[in-house]
């Protein structure tokens, strides 16, 4: 398995091809926040990543 493949595996399988289409700057910071409160009120931990491998957000 190449890279380019374990990659992909990794997005599908851990990521859950979660996609936030055309998604700016201007509107991650709200997201974030939302996420975090949804799992906090679960009682959960939650953690964003970013992974270098991911496109640039605008």
């Amino acid at each position: 398995m190449n890279t380019a493949e374990l990659l992909t595996l990794f997005t599908r399988e851990q990521r859950i091809e979660v996609n936030f289409p055309d998604m700016g700057r201007e509107v991650l910071g709200s997201v974030i926040r939302q996420q975090v409160a949804f799992f906090e009120r679960l009682g959960q931990n939650f953690e964003w990543k970013a992974y270098d491998y991911d496109p640039r957000l605008t």
